[in-house]
């Protein structure tokens, strides 16, 4: 059974102090120095999965604009203008391949 998420996040922080504040050797320094969390909306998120640097060398930067009036995103900006909606709604965007967006988490 694996161990929720929270469980490996404090076993992690605590193999880091004990390295650094209490000098214990347990190996820290093999610890991947970027690790990301992927989280899949079909419920197959991905924890720590190690990475050589971030920003991804492989990443392809795409400015991309949110077309409200057809639930769309597009590289060029909507023409049309829609009034401003205080409503809060979910809109769900299919994208024509894989793709995954990346960003940091403060």
């Amino acid at each position: 059974m694996a161990r929720p998420i929270q469980f490996r996040f404090h076993e992690d922080l605590r193999k880091f102090f004990d390295r650094y504040l209490r000098g214990v050797k347990n190996g820290w320094e093999s610890t991947p120095r970027v690790r990301l969390t992927v989280l899949d909306l079909g419920g197959h998120d991905v924890v720590y999965r190690p990475e050589k640097e971030f920003p991804l060398a492989r990443t392809q930067y795409t400015k991309l604009y949110l077309d409200a009036a057809a639930n769309t995103l597009s590289p060029v900006p909507s023409q049309t203008r829609q009034p401003r909606d205080t409503t809060r709604k979910r809109r769900m965007v299919a994208l024509p391949s894989y793709t995954a967006l990346t960003g940091i988490r403060s």
